[in-house]
């Protein structure tokens, strides 16, 4: 068997919301032949099914063969985040961030991980960074924290 057999079908399961199935799929052709995007999609099934350290597990794998990609940094950061492990989530959105300075979405979130750590001054100042970028969301966080 080809690896990328299974990866188109996982693929496929992914579009038809067929998470667990699409992650078999992707771990059968990752045995067959390890690659980054078999990792990351893996990782975004894992996601779906809310299994972020799982997702996490994927990712690092996924670094192996790229480190400087901003959303791997993002999406780690964010699975982060879902564990509540802010300060690990917000070296992610720094990393993410530092590789992508315009990354509206990376200051909103490690805007709100400072929230969660009560780092008020910096969050309100991603937040803002994030508003300015244009990040509908980062709005309520300002009206609601930033006063």
């Amino acid at each position: 068997m080809h690896a990328a057999i299974f990866y188109n079908r996982a693929i496929a399961k992914s579009h038809l919301k067929d998470f667990q199935g699409a992650i078999v799929d992707y771990t059968k052709s990752l045995s067959l032949k390890e690659d980054l995007e078999t990792y990351y999609n893996r990782a975004l099934m894992k996601i779906e099914l809310k299994d972020y350290a799982g997702s996490l597990d994927d990712l690092d794998r996924a670094f192996e063969f790229k480190k400087d990609n901003e959303n791997f940094f993002f999406l780690r950061g964010d699975c982060q985040f879902l564990l509540k492990d802010y300060k690990a989530s917000i070296a992610d959105f720094d990393q993410a961030i530092e590789l992508k300075p315009d990354f509206g979405k990376a200051f909103l979130f490690r805007g709100l991980a400072r929230l969660n750590l009560n780092q008020k001054a910096s969050a309100c100042t991603d937040l803002n960074k994030a508003k300015e970028l244009g990040s509908t969301q980062a709005n309520e966080f300002i009206l609601k924290y930033c006063k």
